[in-house]
């Protein structure tokens, strides 16, 4: 992206949890309908730093019950839905790990 100002003028996001911060960037170059750009990563020394990656929705919802992933305690996963919400056939799926981010892409 050459105007990066633009992008991030349009840029939404906020604290997930304690230490990891989510960025959605609503830039025609970043989307495709509803789907865009959307980031999970934390600020280390004013920058951000980016753990995770991937194409999403803009309705997002978390569990609350704790999940093991062969064998390991992992948080509640997250999901990102497109413009049905949650109902729809672009369900990303987020768990975080011990090693870092698992994105599963949607089913068709």
């Amino acid at each position: 992206m050459r105007n990066t100002d633009a992008v991030l003028e349009n840029a939404k996001g906020g604290k997930l949890d304690g230490t990891n911060v989510l960025m959605r960037l609503e830039h025609k170059g970043l989307c495709q309908e509803d789907i865009c750009l959307t980031m999970i990563g934390t600020i280390t020394n004013g920058n951000f730093e980016p753990q995770a990656m991937f194409a999403a929705g803009r309705w997002t919802t978390r569990g609350d019950v704790l999940g093991n992933i062969l064998g390991i305690r992992t948080s509640p996963p997250l999901w990102f839905g497109g413009s049905n919400r949650m109902d729809d056939n672009r369900l990303v799926t987020l768990i975080e790990t011990a090693k870092g981010w698992i994105v599963v892409p949607p089913g068709k």
